[in-house]
């Protein structure tokens, strides 16, 4: 669901109870601690976990309706959010359901961010941790295909999104001009996997090493070569055969989520 600050925000749901369970975990440690149920929450349309350094918490953001199985055609979805310490999940508001592509919000710069798309085209939607409140970015100066669903990361510092061939990083945060095309996918890319050498279908770039720049291609964790324009996978010991659905940046850290409660709860009036 989210990553932040060595923290990992996951959620399942829970057919004996009939609702979504979410905790929070640190994979380095391996703890793992629930966060309060709340059955009013529907099935998830999109969500976000982020951290507000101006009050030192972690938040997490739902986006959801309470009509099951119908939350993609609803033309508003709630927005639940819960201080992680606190017992209580509040509703903020609505907002339009207009959020388009990948659910995870991707933090940066104390906001959680979603591409959205409307008459007019795509834009960012960008949460404030802190105030709880939303402005919209701007998307690159690029002409993305209604059909595309547009990509959001962090790299190296920077907000970045990509269509899976082109990538714009945004060199300065919130303005429109700071847009630069920093990698361009062409189409004759050969899959290295597929004999027929079939083009790559959906591509999230993760990280640039060395030259290379790491992606999720389809499923698989590849590097691609610009010079050569060409893919390998990437193998690694222990990891399932089957591929990847959902990649997230991971910073390690050995402090417990239990801390994070107790850090709450100390700067709670007693």
């Amino acid at each position: 669901m989210g990553s932040c600050n060595g923290f990992l925000c996951l959620f399942r749901h829970n057919r004996k109870i009939d609702a979504f369970i979410f905790n929070i975990s640190n994979p380095i440690t391996g703890e793992s601690v629930p966060l309060p149920v709340n059955k009013e929450i529907g099935r998830p349309a999109h969500f976000g976990f982020g951290y507000s350094p101006i009050s030192d918490v972690y938040k997490v953001v739902v986006f959801t309706s309470n009509e099951v199985n119908k939350h993609r055609f609803c033309c508003q979805l709630d927005v639940m959010v819960l201080t992680v310490g606190s017992v209580i999940w509040r509703r903020i508001g609505k907002v339009s359901n207009d959020m388009h592509g990948t659910r995870e919000g991707v933090f940066h710069n104390g906001f959680l961010h979603w591409v959205c798309r409307c008459t007019e085209g795509f834009f960012i939607r960008a949460f404030d941790v802190e105030r709880e409140g939303f402005k919209d970015l701007p998307m690159p100066p690029y002409y993305f295909h209604p059909d595309s669903i547009p990509r959001m990361r962090v790299l190296g510092g920077s907000l970045s999104v990509s269509d899976g061939r082109t990538l714009w990083v945004m060199k300065e945060y919130g303005v429109k001009r700071s847009w630069t095309k920093e990698l361009e996918i062409g189409h004759d890319t050969i899959y290295p996997n597929d004999p027929y050498g079939s083009y790559i279908r959906c591509v999230s770039v993760l990280k640039f090493t060395e030259g290379k720049v790491l992606l999720l291609a389809n499923t698989n964790l590849c590097l691609y070569t610009p010079e050569t324009r060409t893919l390998v996978r990437v193998e690694i010991d222990g990891m399932p055969s089957g591929g990847f659905r959902f990649v997230a940046d991971h910073i390690p850290s050995f402090v417990s989520p239990k801390d994070i409660i107790k850090d709450y709860l100390s700067k709670v009036p007693s």
